[in-house]
């Protein structure tokens, strides 16, 4: 059975999200370029599981560091001090409707061992122009 992490957070109508976490392979150790074979990510409407409103393959030389990224390289993580390895922006277009709930699926495939998810679900606020 593949392991999952799932965290909430809250996305807005149309506006890009970035995911920003620090990702382990099934051995424990942090994940490299050169350990992950792939990286899906798929966006669903919470309540409208099956139909993808947003579904690419994310490049993981683009969207993991091979060193941890710390508060000095990135002011966006403020988690700890100990920093980040994975950051992918999603599109704004994957959150088109305010008001409905969203689910942000990152399937990682190891080199070795099983796969694994990390899970970020929410609802979508409006914002001013959308």
């Amino acid at each position: 059975m593949p392991r999952a992490k799932s965290f909430d957070t809250t996305f807005f109508c149309k506006r890009g999200w970035t995911a920003i976490a620090r990702i382990q392979n099934p051995d424990g150790n942090n994940a490299t370029q050169g350990t992950l074979s792939s990286i899906q990510c798929i966006v669903q409407r919470a309540k409208a599981p099956g139909t993808p409103t947003y579904n690419a393959t994310v490049a993981t030389s683009a969207a993991i560091f091979n060193t941890l990224q710390k508060t000095a390289d990135d002011a966006r993580w403020e988690k700890d001090g100990v920093g980040y390895n994975f950051r992918f922006e999603v599109p704004g277009s994957a959150f088109p409707r305010a008001g409905d709930s969203y689910v942000v699926e990152f399937k990682f495939t190891p080199v070795a061992g099983e796969p694994y998810s990390l899970i970020y679900e929410g609802g979508c606020k409006s914002t001013y122009n959308s």
